[in-house]
């Protein structure tokens, strides 16, 4: 992997999670069929936010290890979906799925498929359980997928609360928040590509 130069990670999570994911237009067609939420965990702790660039650069080395054509984080099917809310952001559509929190390897904790004027667009929470081994804590973390690119925009060291996920989904969408990692593989590369890595935000 590249970061501006070379970096070795020997911690590697292929090995634990190989379940595949499906599509976003598949998971679009899945919410057709998922029932309404009826009602949330209280949250009453903020978690903290998670700053450890070694955290994400783990992250991003394991996604480097699913290879070129699997550009988005594996995790577990979950074993029950709801649907939470469906917001309107500018001229998105937002479907906010909501899966509980089950301990594992790579598991999902919420999906946001947004409808835009160009494609489907799936924001992920996933809990990862060997990160909370490493760097401690019950670490959850945001990503997103799109046109070749994984961004990763915040890591929690505890179950995020809603509304701050929902602020953060918005100003994903309204271009404002920057993410603390992205990664691409590069024509012509044999490695994952680190194109942005946010010095001022991350230790």
């Amino acid at each position: 992997m590249h970061f501006f130069g070379r970096i070795l990670i020997s911690v590697s999570l292929a090995c634990w999670i190989s379940t595949s994911i499906p599509t976003a237009k598949a998971a679009e067609d899945m919410t057709a069929t998922v029932a309404n939420c009826s009602k949330l965990p209280k949250i009453k702790k903020k978690p903290r936010a998670v700053r450890q660039g070694a955290a994400f650069m783990t992250l991003a080395n394991d996604l480097e290890s699913q290879g070129r054509n699997n550009l988005q984080p594996n995790y577990e099917e979950p074993h029950f979906r709801c649907m939470l809310e469906i917001f309107e952001i500018g001229d998105n559509t937002v479907k906010t799925i909501y899966s509980p929190w089950t301990k594992g390897m790579q598991t999902l904790h919420y999906q946001f498929l947004v409808d835009s004027e160009q494609k489907t667009r799936e924001i992920l929470v996933l809990y990862n359980g060997m990160i909370g081994l490493l760097y401690g804590g019950f670490n959850f973390y945001v990503v997103e997928t799109r046109d070749e690119k994984t961004s990763y925009y915040a890591m929690y060291n505890n179950q995020p609360r809603y509304e701050d996920l929902r602020k953060l989904i918005t100003s994903i969408l309204q271009n404002k928040a920057e993410a603390l990692i992205r990664v691409e593989w590069q024509k012509g590369s044999e490695e994952l590509v680190i194109t942005e890595y946010n010095s001022k935000r991350l230790k």
